[in-house]
């Protein structure tokens, strides 16, 4: 015969007794809470039957088609983001190979591709997470079409706030002063040479004041309250530009004081009439002999014409008058005006006669007296 069963052996283990097999097995119960066939002792997951191990010991299962199985098995891991149980390097949650910035904790992904990163509380954030853009400087992520690193301004950011006030310009970015040229100076596009006035000047310099308006600035113009006028080239105070522009200067590069007729020119007398037109340069109560004969058009002097609306040469009598026969007397007073030789009527005549009615006279009053 045999014998079969259990017997409880003197270290209290149980035993299975099988005789006719010449078999003696131990038998250790143990417990198995999820009833998956493995002992709670080597079950990593005791109550869940679906899953048993984790190899790798990252607290993730080895099993698969679970919300906790370990996406990278073979390796510990943290992600809880993206993958499950794989390396994570910067902490984030978020595994190495689905985390766009795998050495950012701050950043993970980077939906347009440009490479800032999507979260706006992290690390350089992206400004415009959904448009791809490479503006660095005023916001991160932006479109930049000039690549200057300013962002193009938009419905939500202006220039105001920083972006690019010359959107096409890669040399210019800030205008601070509004007036439309940029802070950045030559060889800058539209240099501002007063980057903090604004000012409209366009001609000698850029961007600075023209109380006038001409494209000079008050700098740089000679003129600063006439429109048309800017240049002074002689510094007399008349401009440079001829007229209709007010105060032109007719001797544009000679210093002048001449106020009349032509303004601007040398006037050694000082008279207001320039040299040019003066015909009495040296004497500044003559300016003018309209007939041409030199002598003046202005009464009062020893050179003043006497006879101004007609050419004249006379100089004894009267200065200026017509002299025909070059005597020096004027006609008007020349006895003899073709005669040169002469101007005065002789006396002698008139005195024979008298001398000779004297004479008559005289014997008349001897032969009277006689009679008595």
């Amino acid at each position: 015969g045999s014998i079969m069963g259990l017997e409880v052996g003197p270290d209290g283990k149980l035993w299975y007794v099988d005789s006719q097999n010449n078999l003696v097995i131990r038998i250790d119960p143990y417990d198995d809470s999820d009833y998956d066939e493995v002992r709670d002792s080597m079950d990593a997951y005791p109550n869940n039957s679906l899953l048993w191990s984790d190899n790798d010991g990252d607290g993730f299962a080895d099993q698969q088609g679970t919300d906790i199985s370990d996406d990278c098995p073979e390796i510990a891991g943290s992600s809880i983001l993206g993958s499950l149980g794989c390396t994570d390097s910067d902490g984030d949650s978020w595994a190495d190979a689905n985390d766009e910035y795998p050495l950012d904790e701050t950043q993970w992904v980077d939906s347009d591709g440009d490479g800032y990163g999507d979260n706006q509380t992290g690390i350089d954030p992206d400004r415009c997470p959904s448009v791809a853009g490479y503006s660095e400087f005023d916001r991160m992520g932006c479109p930049d079409a000039d690549e200057d690193g300013y962002s193009d301004p938009s419905g939500d950011w202006n220039v105001e706030d920083g972006a690019d006030a010359f959107p096409t310009k890669d040399t210019q970015w800030k205008d601070s002063d509004s007036d439309g040229f940029g802070d950045n100076p030559s060889p800058a596009y539209l240099s501002d040479d007063c980057p903090s006035v604004s000012g409209s000047s366009t001609q000698d310099l850029l961007g600075c004041t023209d109380s006038d308006s001409d494209g000079w600035s008050d700098e740089g113009d000679a003129f600063n309250d006439d429109p048309s006028q800017w240049l002074d080239s002689d510094s007399d105070g008349y401009g440079d530009n001829p007229g209709p522009a007010s105060m032109p200067d007719y001797c544009p590069n000679e210093w002048g004081n001449s106020t009349f007729s032509l303004l601007g020119c040398p006037d050694s007398d000082g008279d207001g009439w320039s040299d040019i037109e003066d015909s009495h340069p040296d004497i500044n109560q003559l300016w003018s002999d309209d007939d041409g004969d030199g002598y003046a058009d202005q009464e009062g002097t020893e050179q003043s014409d006497d006879c101004p609306e007609v050419f004249g040469t006379s100089s004894q009598d009267r200065v200026g008058c017509i002299d025909s026969d070059g005597d020096g007397w004027s006609d008007e007073g020349d006895y003899y005006p073709s005669d040169s030789s002469r101007h005065s009527k002789s006396l002698l005549p008139t005195i024979v006669i008298l001398a000779s009615l004297v004479l008559v006279a005289s014997v008349a009053a001897y032969v009277v007296m006689r009679k008595q």
